[in-house]
This record gives C-alpha cells, sequence and structure tokens, in this order.
C-alpha cells in the first residue's frame, strides 16, 4: 500500500485521489516522452 506521494509543487499527499492522479501523470509522462525519443526508422519491418 502506498501511503503517500509527492506532487510536483513537492507538497505530500496522503489522500487516495491525489495519490492515484500523481501515479497516473507521472505514468503518462514517462510513457509519452519515452514514445517521442525513439527514431523508429530502421527498427520497424516493413515488409
Amino acid at each position: 500500500v502506498i501511503s503517500s506521494l509527492r506532487d510536483t509543487s513537492g507538497a505530500l499527499r496522503f489522500e487516495n485521489k491525489y495519490i492515484n492522479k500523481i501515479m497516473k501523470e507521472y505514468y503518462q509522462n514517462l510513457y509519452s516522452s519515452e514514445c517521442h525519443s525513439i527514431k523508429y526508422k530502421g527498427y520497424i519491418n516493413e515488409g
């Protein structure tokens, strides 16, 4: 169980709705930034 997380402003959050929001934003940012930084040309089988 995750009892608290820090939000982007550094505030420690204990409420479940804020913890869920922080985790959702973290993973959206993590995977969206990773997708933009990978060059797909040459890695995709086009044939």
